[in-house]
């Protein structure tokens, strides 16, 4: 519960999995109430819009009739517990290196939403939530977007009958007195959040909420530490606070620019130079002399995906390069993981896994890259989400495949030890029958070896699909992918992933002790004993192999398999 927002967490039925629901307290003003709710769902449809890990995706909006009068909603993905200003209550100022790694990513999300013509209206620690506290992908998520029509109710609060009665410490002073909206108040909030990220206190410190008033309307009374004053942030900062809008950056877009230009880093897209794998490639580069980049695809925590074309046949392929920092301490381990993928991939020939045409290194940035056949269609994970659980003979023929590639993997020695439905690529084959494609062999092992390619020192996998005897022992044999894709299998049936807990070690936890929750009419079934040897806690009572765990879906008419 806020001061007008309530949250509820729900489970979605169609996407099998727990989310949020914003609910705002609405007036009772018949006129107000309808006009607050059309902005809201207005911003809702284009916050929606926004794909950045930075910004809480949201799912859906609409209006629930209730007696009361219409309620509007928006579903959003569930946002972690931990806020911004939990973390700082707890521990304080942040060291400046963290900060503005964080806040430099959250200011790129807010970037796009300005693009989008949406403004939030309503930053401040606690509507931001930290993700992955202290890891090394740990990351800063912006929520309550489609909310901040609702906010404007709150001016009317500010005075009662001439005296004045709330001021919320993150306004900035043209909201304050007319309700004035646009992208630099975003700025201003921004600028306020990164100066308490920085010194660990509020920056406004009047004792009473005329004094914080005055100081924000004259700018002054600001708890800058030194450092902050006597650099170039300090001057930045300065003009993100202007009392005046007039007078401050214009939106996120240029805090961004202006904060890369100081720092010296860059969270735009920008060409490697001087050996610096800082960003993207530009377009109508070519590689090997061959493959040239024509658009971006995507990019991950060290990798860019592009789409591009090989000369002189006109191959439509996938290029992915490496974008990691060589200053990086862990440098060398991404370089490992990325090679590593590409050659065990190129060693593999086989309908259900993607084809690796190339791989090499950038000659002038020293960037290890790869070129890929071009997969049109979609990844498991978001069929799944999009369209809930598969019928089971759908399932049974797209896992069929799955299971043959795996006996090819196996054979040639290599364990992909990453299987899980981002990583099965849903496409058609020359004969339009849609079968799935094993991608990104990027922490593949090889049977026997410990494989300790791991990031700051620990196992490289993922905890919801972790098998335990590579969490215990790091065991890489072929029975760690078939644990994994037993747990593939239960999910394409339920549309939900067997594990699905909010912690690192309350997903490994479950994994260990063997207490996976498979629904009991399934497991009551045909394939109950199957899945019940696939997922087996020992991996020695599990399938010796792909093919025997393929035999034994085979002897199973998949019409006879009841999930509920």
């Amino acid at each position: 519960m806020g001061s007008h927002v309530s949250i509820w967490s729900a489970h979605s039925r169609a996407m099998g999995r727990t989310v949020a629901i914003f609910c705002p307290s609405m007036p009772q003003d018949v006129g107000l109430r309808e006009r607050l709710t059309q902005e809201m769902l207005a911003d809702a449809r284009r916050a929606a819009r926004i794909d950045h890990p930075g910004i809480l995706r949201v799912l859906a909006s609409g209006v629930e009739n209730r007696p009361s009068g219409p309620l509007p909603y928006i579903v959003t993905d569930m946002p972690p517990d931990l806020t911004l200003r939990d973390q700082l209550r707890r521990y304080g100022r942040m060291q400046r290196t963290r900060a503005m790694r964080l806040f430099l990513e959250l200011l790129q999300g807010l970037a796009l939403a300005h693009k989008e013509g949406l403004v939030h209206r309503g930053i401040k620690p606690s509507s931001i939530r930290l993700l992955k506290p202290g890891e090394a992908n740990e990351s800063l998520q912006l929520t309550g977007f489609g909310l901040g029509g609702v906010e404007e109710r709150l001016i009317a609060q500010l005075v009662d009958g001439g005296r004045l009665k709330r001021l919320p410490a993150h306004l900035p002073p043209e909201y304050k007195l007319d309700g004035e909206v646009g992208p630099s108040m975003d700025v201003y909030q921004m600028g306020l959040i990164l100066i308490e990220m920085l010194n660990g206190e509020r920056p406004l410190s009047g004792e009473d909420e005329i004094d914080r008033l005055r100081s924000a309307m004259v700018g002054d009374n600001m708890t800058l530490s030194q450092a902050l004053h006597l650099g170039e942030l300090g001057e930045l900062l300065e003009r993100a606070l202007a009392p005046d809008p007039r007078n401050r950056l214009t939106d996120a877009g240029q805090f961004l620019l202006e904060l890369e230009r100081i720092e010296g880093v860059s969270t735009t897209a920008e060409p490697a130079d001087d050996g610096a794998l800082r960003g993207s490639l530009p377009l109508g580069t070519v590689l090997a002399d061959v493959y040239e980049i024509r658009s971006e695809i995507g990019r991950g925590g060290f990798a860019i995906v592009y789409e591009g074309v090989q000369h002189g046949i006109d191959r439509p392929v996938a290029i992915k390069v490496m974008t990691d920092n060589p200053k990086r301490a862990n440098r060398a381990e991404f370089e490992a993981r990325f090679m590593r993928e590409a050659r065990s991939a190129a060693q593999i020939d086989h309908p259900n896994v993607v084809v690796v045409h190339h791989y090499g290194l950038i000659k002038r940035t020293r960037q290890p890259f790869m070129v890929m056949e071009r997969l049109v269609g979609d990844d498991l994970e978001h069929v799944l989400a999009e369209q809930g659980g598969m019928m089971p003979t759908r399932a049974f023929g797209l896992i069929r495949g799955c299971l043959d590639a795996l006996s090819e993997v196996h054979r040639k020695g290599i364990i992909h030890k990453d299987l899980k439905p981002s990583n099965l690529f849903l496409v058609e084959d020359r004969r339009g029958r849609e079968i799935i494609k094993i991608t990104d062999f990027g922490i593949a092992g090889v049977e026997d070896t410990v494989g300790r390619l791991t990031l700051t020192g620990r196992p490289v996998c993922t905890p919801t699909y972790a098998a335990p005897e590579y969490v215990l022992e790091l065991i890489v044999k072929p029975q760690l992918d078939i644990y994994q894709i037993g747990l593939v299998l239960v999910e394409m049936l339920t549309g939900a992933p067997v594990v699905d807990e909010d912690t690192v070690m309350k997903c490994l936890r479950r994994h260990l002790s063997g207490q996976l929750d498979l629904p009991p009419a399934l497991m009551a079934g045909p394939l109950g004993p199957v899945l019940t040897k696939a997922l087996a806690r020992d991996y020695r009572e599990r399938f010796a192999s792909a093919d025997e765990f393929l035999d034994a879906l085979e002897k199973i008419d998949p019409t006879s398999v009841k999930v509920y």
